[in-house]
């Protein structure tokens, strides 16, 4: 889906059995969330039941990596500013994730998925949205 962006990251993402396909399919380029299959309605990646119907029968889905900005926040600690933002996915899910490479996102703007490497030979793959050209 994306080629994976080179970036220094603070913190490290760990898997437990319920999120390793999504670190798996993280590390192979691909963005996971979860899709009901008695309603089709599509959630965040870590739901364990449908917002819509409750249902617990749901099972992964690709997400097409594009998504808007509902919200920025911009961390100043440590020198250069740390985008944070919730985005909401094209499918319908919001993330809470970092935003690279544009610095001038508000809400509203486009973004597209990339993924960022671990930072520590322990840690995991992160989603993290950049800027539409």
């Amino acid at each position: 889906m994306t080629t994976p962006f080179r970036a220094p990251l603070s913190g490290t993402a760990g898997r437990d059995r319920r999120s390793a396909p999504w670190f798996d399919a993280l590390a192979a380029g691909t963005l996971l969330i979860r899709s009901c299959r008695d309603c089709g309605h599509r959630g965040r990646p870590d739901c364990s039941s449908c917002a819509a119907c409750q249902s617990e029968d749901l099972e992964w889905a690709a997400a097409d990596g594009g998504g808007s900005v509902i919200c920025v926040i911009r961390e100043h600690a440590d020198g250069a500013p740390l985008l944070l933002g919730l985005v909401e996915l094209d499918e319908g899910p919001w993330l809470h994730v970092r935003l690279v490479d544009c610095e001038d996102a508000t809400p509203g703007s486009r973004v597209r998925l990339v993924i960022l490497p671990p930072n520590t030979d322990e840690g995991e793959h992160v989603p993290a949205f950049t800027g539409v050209v």
